[in-house]
């Protein structure tokens, strides 16, 4: 808004001479040099920031992964990058940056063929002169998955390759998988312990399963589940259970109702597993 008001103010004084015009081209591309010679002096992801926000806070061991940056956020949730930009001149220095003239940029990469522009969930809140947090949410409907997220203000690059984990939202009651009951979300969502029942309708036992849904390693083998299935079809829970289902029984766990369970390399009998990392 102030670019717009100093460029009428501009030609109401000169009425679009020669001279006015040769003028404002110069008035115009000093003003795009100035902005585009800030330079990204540091990014924060705000980790412990946003995994409270997003109620992700359970989910550990990102560093098992080749990308320590990692994020794990949920859709209906917004997330904050910090960063701070370092002016080169005396006059930006002098000057308050209006980040408002930028070009917000944020694409996320599904897959090599499909990939999800958010620059329309981007949004700036400024810290002081030269930082602020840039915003990015992922609507209640959002697609779920892992991303690689590639963030841009104008022509800087913030931050690239930041994989990004977008996960279903139970505590979030615009999303269709909310979870209103606390007894519920407590067992089905955030305990980590359970019982595997083995044995027939007659003769059956339980044995203690380590769900460790949590692991981010767990979350990534999970979300690799998801490959096969198109972008367009991620916003939905019921097809993303089918499909991580299938995936787990087709790419994952092999089995079998009779005979011997130690006759290949990695055949095992079934107790002999006791959490899912494993």
């Amino acid at each position: 808004f102030d670019l717009c008001r100093a460029v009428l103010q501009f030609f109401s004084f000169h009425f679009f001479s020669p001279f006015s015009v040769t003028m404002f081209v110069l008035f115009f591309l000093t003003t795009i040099a100035v902005v585009h010679s800030y330079k990204v002096d540091h990014v924060s992801l705000l980790k412990d920031e946003n995994a409270k926000t997003c109620n992700t806070e359970q989910y550990r061991n990102s560093d098992a992964l080749e990308n320590e940056n990692v994020i794990v956020m949920r859709r209906g949730c917004s997330i904050n990058i910090g960063v701070a930009l370092t002016a080169e001149t005396d006059a930006e220095k002098k000057a308050k940056l209006d980040v408002s003239i930028f070009d917000f940029n944020a694409v996320l990469q599904a897959s090599s063929d499909e990939s999800l522009s958010l620059n329309k969930y981007l949004s700036w809140h400024s810290t002081g002169d030269l930082s602020g947090n840039l915003a990015l949410t992922i609507p209640s409907d959002g697609y779920v998955g892992k991303f690689l997220a590639n963030l841009e203000v104008g022509d800087t690059h913030i931050l690239t390759g930041l994989a990004l984990f977008v996960i279903f939202n139970p505590y979030n009651k615009d999303c269709d998988e909310f979870v209103e009951d606390a007894v519920s979300l407590s067992e089905h969502v955030e305990n980590e312990h359970g019982l595997v029942w083995v044995g027939s309708s007659d003769y059956n036992s339980a044995r203690i399963w380590h769900y460790e849904h949590f692991e981010v390693s767990n979350l990534d083998v999970a979300m690799s589940a998801l490959r096969k299935l198109e972008l367009q079809y991620r916003n939905d829970l019921v097809l993303v259970s089918r499909q991580i289902t299938y995936g787990i029984g087709n790419d994952i766990c092999w089995g079998r109702w009779s005979g011997s369970y130690t006759d290949c390399k990695y055949c095992h009998e079934a107790s002999f597993w006791t959490n899912t990392t494993e």
